[in-house]
């Protein structure tokens, strides 16, 4: 082993540089370990806090320091953070063999050894010195690296195939680290500025970079502190310490560990169909197995066939021989044993502990033997790139697909991206539709550089999304009357824009956006005269915006309203009713007003609810342990489809366009899609086809809503007089039975997946909805219904108690946001933990401590409630006190309750490219006028301002909602008042759309103008 001779001359330079005592060896060095990684030919990691899976780039193995070594020429290792490395308190260790020299005139970069997020071993050559940096913002004073920890030595002395020891321990309480270089500290510094919150669910340390080729060996980290003895012993000792941790590390217990690399069943895009089978039909997943062990592996593999229900339908046992570093793969193969979708377990016994998890899936549903209706009320949004995933939808009946991101074949900036003549680029997305007998929704949308109103703007390097400029009107003209005229016999259908409210989709003020619904009107007609035109594409949310824009004319060139509904699919369904009909009633309403005489049905252009995987236990190097991550929620979201489309029928929605379906890749844990990681069709999907099964093509003719186990039932009749079809479903968790007198006979009972089942009273109904058919009028099945006798079961889920009707919250309907429900995985949360400095409780007013407004305890929100919260669809991490030191939220500096406040928050990380950030403030003592401000700051070094204004984006906590506010009110009920009776106060959530959305947001400031309004700011929750 060839090493330089120690740092000395660095415990002579480094300022503040301390020896400290020897300390008492321990017996070991495993405690505190939470993750470690020996390289010793492979990347399997031996213990693990977090999540095992580490992967890396054209990675190889060499000879190491114990063991072997891996060797990284061009990339790093990625290790997941959660539960891996951490921030608050801990320590690292590894060995490095430079590939590279620190004189190298082709490279005068800085090169990176270890990368924790804000915890950095970095050699910055122009000031020739080894940094132990990181990184942190405090309250006031924004975000800043520290450089304090660093290694003066001249790295020429390094030759490349010497081995040298990293080594790093840090303490965020106590604001103590060092760096240590092959087992001597060559830099002991104090420091605030280290950050303590724990990794997001996404995060990775990274050892090695692509700027610091060569071989690396024996990383550990630890959640403790070491000693100056422990370092210097990983140095002088690293095969019998790599013994020792491989002794006395205990053996992974959690179930993530398996002695095979079991994979999943990947069912490419392109061959998306390969995914369904008739009933009946035997499905053969192929499963990939690996051998990571230096030894054979010999067992048996037991597989399980699994219903929606988890229940197992079948099962099967596989011997399994694989050679040391071996590999194979498995053709496991069930049949369908009827409608729906299935997964397959693969269940090991090893060491006396059952291992299991679901490893494939696929759906069951028969051929098409007609084509899809016309008229069918159901649609998606599918991959028109794809025609695997076009062949699919089409297997599984679909009959509608939405021209916008997944089919741009109608944008303009395809069609035309220079002026002049038109290309038709695009034109196999319509065909490839054709194809498999889909219908189009055709979308007018997006403007070409050249034909910007306000002149050509810079044309873009490459094909990205489309501009949102308002358009030159004769260009404009031009464009709808070729697109029309070209596929008139195909696409009947067209709607004037996406999300206009939203301004990454439209760069106009309202009253421009009814103009540009005029010209497409008019140009459309002309074309077509028999062609069906839609205004917007509304989001749900922008009340205001639409309201303008109607009273502009929109609404009066149009056939039609297209609306997206989104909606959270945990919601009880009753709530989730409130939200849709709100959202049906008040474009119904701009249509009266603003439109008369005009029948302009409402479409569900795009909607949905986003859900996690069907496959329980999948890992990923993306991926925190599951016991961190957002629960399993596809069985919420397979109900809530239903549910939800039930419901859109009753209140007269015409046709719904779920958003999205497109090709997934493995890791694609939650999100929209449709299908599953591996391109199977997810629980919610199938749901969804089988309710069209069921009942498109019936006219829905009422809602039977009982009191008893809060019963739901939506009825259609059938075409032709054939009878009639109910869809049922208790309360959260409820069970009632139902003996009703029928008018006619039972015709089948049908389950979520579109299976018959016995029909026979009592029936039996539950939270997942289910069908009766009966051979009876509707409205005869609607009166028996509404005398049947139900009798509970299970009482479900409870509600909060209504309030008094004269003691509700001053809040009328209001729609929630659109953003966190179109882009769900998006969703993250800024940390106010370092930054709060009051909490929700006040003992005593004015002492400048306590809580909310510090206006003693009746006048205070200690009612408020904690942790994750929804406010109008906006999820919101709430800080509890209790947990940091009694401080929850920011309050600041006003004249008549604060004056002993801060007047600014500096540096509250924000960290990523967002779309919007959505705040949920208020303001005490709250006046009309400006009582402060946001500062964005960019990643750039730009910053921009954002006013807070009353009325406006915020608003006194004490009034209730303002017709002229932009924010949405939240009520909370606070029971300790100054007249010793309850009363509601109120917060706002507010939505701040990102003007600058390719830039990252490095951090916001929160700045009070010391006027007589208190600013208050309880949650930031941003979407990308």
């Amino acid at each position: 082993m060839s090493r330089t001779a120690p740092f000395l001359i660095m415990l002579l330079l480094t300022p503040g540089m301390r020896l400290q005592a020897a300390d008492p060896l321990p017996p070991t060095l495993a405690p505190g370990v939470v993750f470690y990684l020996p390289c010793d030919g492979s990347l399997a990691s031996r213990h693990a806090g977090g999540s095992r899976q580490v992967n890396a780039d054209a990675a190889t193995f060499v000879e190491g320091q114990a063991g072997q070594a891996v060797t990284l020429d061009a990339g790093e290792v990625r290790i997941p953070g959660a539960g891996n490395f951490s921030r608050p308190r801990g320590s690292l260790a590894f060995w490095h063999r430079p590939a590279w020299r620190a004189d190298d005139p082709q490279y005068t970069g800085d090169r990176a050894f270890f990368d924790g997020g804000n915890f950095l071993l970095n050699y910055h050559r122009s000031k020739d010195v080894l940094f132990f940096m990181t990184g942190s913002s405090r309250m006031g004073e924004g975000y800043r690296w520290d450089y304090s920890t660093a290694g003066y030595h001249t790295f020429a002395e390094w030759q490349p195939g010497q081995w040298h020891h990293f080594a790093a321990t840090w303490d965020s309480a106590a604001g103590d680290k060092v760096l240590y270089l092959d087992g001597l500290p060559v830099s002991r510094q104090r420091t605030e500025w280290i950050r303590s919150d724990p990794f997001r669910d996404s995060g990775h340390v990274t050892l090695g970079n692509r700027t610091a080729p060569g071989a690396y060996d024996e990383l550990v980290l630890w959640d403790r502190v070491l000693s100056d003895a422990e370092i210097a012993r990983l140095f002088a000792n690293p095969a019998e310490v790599a013994l020792e941790l491989d002794t006395h590390l205990p053996k992974p217990q959690d179930a993530r560990t398996w002695p095979l690399d079991i994979g999943v069943c990947f069912i490419p895009g392109d061959r998306a169909t390969d995914a369904i089978v008739e009933p009946g039909q035997a499905f053969t997943a192929r499963i990939p197995l690996a051998n990571p062990a230096p030894q054979p592996w010999q067992g048996q593999l037991t597989f399980q066939l699994l219903d929606v229900h988890e229940t197992v339908r079948a099962e099967q046992t596989q011997d399994v021989d694989l050679p040391a570093g071996g590999k194979s793969e498995l053709a496991i193969a069930f049949a369908a044993p009827e409608r729906g979708v299935f997964k397959i377990a693969v269940r090991l016994e090893d060491a006396g502990e059952a291992r299991e998890r679901d490893v494939a899936s696929f759906a069951a549903w028969p051929l098409p033997t007609t084509p899809p209706r016309a008229d069918s009320f159901f649609g998606q949004h599918v991959n028109s790139w794809s025609e695997g995933l076009v062949a699919q939808a089409a297997r599984l009946g679909l009959a509608w697909n939405r021209g916008h991101d997944m089919l741009q074949a109608t944008w303009w900036p395809r069609v035309q991206p220079e002026p002049g003549e038109f290309t038709w680029s695009h034109d196999f997305q319509i065909e490839r539709n054709r194809k498999f007998g889909l219908q189009i929704l055709g979308e007018f949308f997006g403007t070409p550089y050249w034909a910007a109103a306000q002149g050509p703007l810079p044309k873009p390097k490459k094909d990205g999304y489309a501009s949102n400029a308002r358009p030159d009107p004769d260009a404009f003209r031009a464009y709808v009357s070729a697109m029309v005229a070209r596929h008139k016999d195909y696409i009947r259908c067209w709607e004037t824009g996406n999300e206009p409210d939203v301004p990454m989709f439209w760069g106009g003020s309202p009253e421009e956006f009814a103009e540009y619904c005029r010209i497409a009107y008019e140009a459309a007609k002309a074309a077509d005269p028999q062609c069906i035109i839609l205004s917007g594409g509304y989001t749900q949310s922008e009340w205001k915006w639409h309201e303008q824009a109607a009273a502009a004319g929109a609404l009066k060139f149009a056939d039609a309203i297209g609306v997206h509904f989104y909606y959270d699919a945990t919601l009880p369904p009753e709530k989730l009713f409130d939200k849709l009909q709100t959202i049906a009633e008040h474009f119904r309403d701009l249509a009266q007003r603003y439109a008369p005489g005009r029948d302009l049905p409402l479409w569900n252009t795009e909607g949905g609810s986003g859900d996690t995987t069907f496959l329980r236990g999948y890992e990923s190097p993306d991926l925190p342990p599951e016991s961190v991550r957002e629960p399993l929620n596809w069985r919420a979201a397979m109900h809530a489809t239903v549910q939800s489309e039930a419901m859109l029928q009753g209140l007269g929605i015409v046709h719904s366009f779920q958003y999205l379906w497109n090709v997934a890749s493995l890791g694609n844990y939650s999100g929209l899609n449709a299908v599953d990681m591996n391109n199977v069709p997810k629980p919610k999907l199938l749901a969804r086809v089988a309710l069209a099964a069921q009942v498109d093509g019936a006219q829905y003719a009422g809602t039977v809503r009982r009191n008893e186990g809060r019963l739901w039932a939506s009825v259609w009749q059938k075409p032709d007089a054939a009878g009639a079809v109910v869809l049922w479903w208790t309360g959260r968790g409820g069970r009632v039975t139902v003996t009703a007198t029928w008018p006619g006979q039972i015709g089948k009972a049908v389950d979520i997946m579109g299976n018959d089942r016995p029909a026979a009273e009592p029936f039996d109904v539950a939270e997942e909805p289910a069908y009766v058919h009966v051979t009876a009028p509707a409205a005869d099945v609607i009166a028996a219904l509404e005398k049947a006798e139900i009798r509970v079961v299970t009482e479900p889920e409870p509600f909060a108690p209504e309030p008094p009707k004269d003691d509700r919250p001053v809040v009328p309907p209001l729609p929630d946001y659109a953003a966190p429900a179109e882009n769900p995985a998006g969703v993250f949360f800024a940390d106010l933990s370092r930054f709060a400095n009051m909490g929700f409780h006040d003992d005593k007013a004015g002492d400048g401590i306590g809580g909310w407004a510090d206006e003693g305890p009746l006048n205070c929100l200690d009612t408020m409630p904690l942790g994750r919260q929804t406010f109008y669809g906006v999820p919101f991490q709430v800080l509890d006190p209790t947990t940091n030191g009694g401080r929850a939220i920011v309050t600041l500096r006003g004249a008549n309750a604060t004056p002993q406040l801060p007047e600014k928050v500096e540096g509250i990380p924000v960290g990523n490219r967002v779309r919007c950030l959505y705040f949920l403030h208020t303001a005490a003592w709250g006046n009309p006028g400006e009582p402060g401000k946001y500062v964005v700051r960019y990643e750039d070094g730009q910053t921009l301002d954002v006013p807070l204004r009353i009325p406006g984006n915020t608003h006194n906590w004490w009034n209730g909602y303002d017709p002229s506010e932009e924010s949405r009110p939240v009520p909370v009920r606070v029971t300790e008042t100054g007249t010793g009776k309850p009363a509601w106060r109120y917060l706002r959530v507010w939505q701040w759309d990102n003007p600058r959305k390719d830039v990252a947001i490095l951090s916001l400031d929160v700045v009070s103008n010391a006027g007589p309004s208190t600013p208050i700011l309880i949650a930031v929750t941003g979407v990308r």
